[in-house]
């Protein structure tokens, strides 16, 4: 079975799918799913409040927990939380960890940033950023590597930061880290073609693996883009995955 390993729930302040629509979803497009709701330690304020409760979480959701049902967290990484993402990890029974990183220098990776930043300069510190991370916290794969290209108008070359790639796929592989890819702009054109470049160079860098998700926020978007998805892998020649008990399983 496939799976949707990033699916957000109510229990994300901006997602609005409660966990039965997301199973029934789920359902629906014959893939399994694991719930990866928001727990940023330090996303600045006064923008949304990412902290899940995890207790919340086990609670309402365990009884619902199945094979086709995982419970993940999507943990939002920065330099000053390492010591508390760590901790976060290894203190409940997630199926599956997957880090981010939402917030360079204190601040959003979004328009506001881009104001007065660079586009090339912002992408090139979030890779590094993203390689000292992965190597400081006990994540299982590294969601939307182009995390910041969400609110810009174009694409960023593979090519023109090489050097950041190779140092970020070393670090992942020397600590098992998988790449997820993230479904959510494959449907265009010139970001499948930019991603293409990425994932095959992911690839000769000895990666293999890679989680799908499609980073849901809305029922409807759980799995989206899932066909795109298959024919990229297949270009890629990476391998879907997904995770539990914090064990990597192969999709088939």
């Amino acid at each position: 079975m496939i799976y949707d390993s990033h699916v957000h729930t109510v229990l994300s302040c901006d997602a609005d799918t409660t966990i039965a629509q997301a199973i029934c979803a789920a359902e629906n497009k014959g893939v399994g799913i694991v719930v990866t709701d928001h727990l940023d330690v330090e996303f600045p304020a006064p923008l949304p409040d990412f902290r899940l409760d995890v207790d919340r979480m086990f609670l309402e959701y365990s009884p619902l927990r199945s094979e086709r049902v995982l419970l993940g967290v999507e943990l939002g990484m920065t330099e000053s939380s390492i010591g508390r993402c760590r901790e976060i990890a290894a203190s409940y029974p997630f199926d599956f960890v997957l880090g981010s990183v939402h917030v360079l220098d204190g601040r959003e990776v979004d328009d506001a940033l881009y104001a007065d930043r660079d586009e090339a300069e912002v992408y090139r510190e979030y890779l590094t950023e993203a390689a000292r991370l992965v190597e400081a916290v006990d994540v299982d794969a590294l969601a939307h590597i182009d995390y910041p290209l969400r609110t810009t108008s174009r694409e960023l070359p593979f090519a023109d930061y090489a050097a950041e790639f190779g140092a970020l796929f070393a670090a992942m592989l020397r600590q098992n880290v998988c790449l997820e890819l993230n479904t959510s702009r494959l449907a265009d054109g010139a970001a499948y073609a930019n991603l293409l470049a990425i994932y095959r160079a992911y690839l000769e860098a000895g990666g293999r693996y890679v989680t799908l998700g499609s980073d849901a926020h809305e029922p409807q978007e759980i799995a989206d883009n899932f066909g795109a998805a298959a024919a990229f892998l297949t270009e890629a020649g990476l391998i879907p995955v997904h995770f539990c008990q914090r064990k990597m399983i192969i999709d088939k």
